[in-house]
């Protein structure tokens, strides 16, 4: 990345990055509050797009191509993988212990258990099978997309061109099938692997630096093609009309980065970017502690601005984890070197 957007610095191309990180994870969390419909719409039009465009942005052509695959995939195991199943294992514990509470006992709670532990490990994204945190299903599917884009990379032009026409078939006919969720998401990454290498092109062809306001307008209105298709669910293979999906989420993205990447200051977007794995990871089971409250206090009269509510929860909630998880890590630290 250029030191026009960077302004010369690596801290700043990292708070830009982190902000919009951010702002995509509360998006998440909103679209998770029981928000109107309207804006349900919106955000599910772009917001996972977001997140793979970012990851792309931020693939290193160079390291890769001198990489061989096994280190590659240990790196991004690391990376990925052992974060979801450490976030996945602390809200089964959690989970665990609301359904005791709730007078679940003895083989009914051991084969809760077992039937969360299969789904943990399919990445199987349905809140009612992965203990409240089925939005986790986004980390193996991004590490197949990872790998694929390390293989994608590497071909030639006439090559990408058939295998991406060879893929979205595939996709398009599992989508008529109306197959249920592939382990990890192999199906889903593929689709993943095209919006990160839009935001490889993106920084390889510095189009950030290039841009000017008309192709700012441009893009915007690209992106409000998004309002003209149905509700999207990458996870469900649900693309409504796939022009509109690919074109719509594309453009919003990169008018969200050229955007993004002269803004600073958003403390709070960057904090929640640079923890946005546990943001994830809690959100659901916030919504979960939120939905318990909800049985024993009568809110009736704040159900039109539940989402806000259920939104700000989360955010000071999550944020909240993240402090004490920083503080135990440096106490654990600190040991340490004892």
């Amino acid at each position: 990345m250029s030191d026009d957007i960077n302004n010369g610095t690596a801290k700043t191309r990292e708070e830009w990055i982190d902000m919009l990180r951010g702002f995509g994870m509360l998006l998440v969390i909103i679209g998770h509050s029981r928000c109107p419909d309207i804006l349900e719409k919106i955000i599910y039009g772009f917001h996972m797009p977001l997140f793979f465009v970012l990851s792309g942005f931020l693939f290193h052509e160079t390291k890769c191509r001198q990489e061989d695959l096994w280190h590659y995939v240990r790196r991004k195991w690391k990376a990925y993988i052992i974060p979801y199943f450490a976030l996945c294992l602390c809200n089964l514990i959690a989970t665990l212990g609301m359904e005791f509470l709730a007078e679940i006992r003895g083989r009914e709670l051991l084969a809760s258990a077992i039937r969360h532990l299969f789904y943990i490990l399919y990445s199987f994204g349905d809140a009612s099978k992965m203990p409240n945190c089925s939005p986790l299903w986004f980390l193996p599917c991004l590490f197949i997309s990872d790998i694929y884009l390390y293989f994608f990379v590497r071909l030639s032009k006439a090559k990408k061109g058939i295998v991406l026409l060879a893929g979205l078939t595939v996709i398009a006919c599992l989508a008529k099938m109306d197959i249920t969720q592939l382990p990890w998401h192999f199906d889903i990454a593929f689709v993943g692997m095209i919006f990160m290498y839009i935001g490889f092109l993106v920084k390889k062809n510095e189009i950030l630096n290039r841009m000017n306001i008309i192709h700012k307008i441009v893009l915007a209105g690209v992106g409000g093609l998004m309002l003209q298709n149905f509700r999207v669910d990458m996870l469900s293979r649900s693309f409504g009309n796939p022009l509109l999906f690919f074109g719509g989420a594309s453009g919003l993205v990169i008018f969200l980065m050229s955007a993004f990447c002269k803004l600073s200051g958003w403390k709070l977007m960057s904090y929640i970017g640079r923890n946005s794995m546990f943001y994830m990871g809690f959100n659901l089971l916030v919504n979960a502690c939120l939905n318990v409250v909800e049985k024993r206090i009568d809110i009736a009269g704040w159900m039109a601005y539940e989402w806000m509510f259920r939104t700000v929860v989360n955010v000071l909630g999550i944020s909240l984890i993240v402090l004490l998880w920083n503080r135990f890590k440096k106490k654990t630290a600190e040991c340490c070197k004892i």
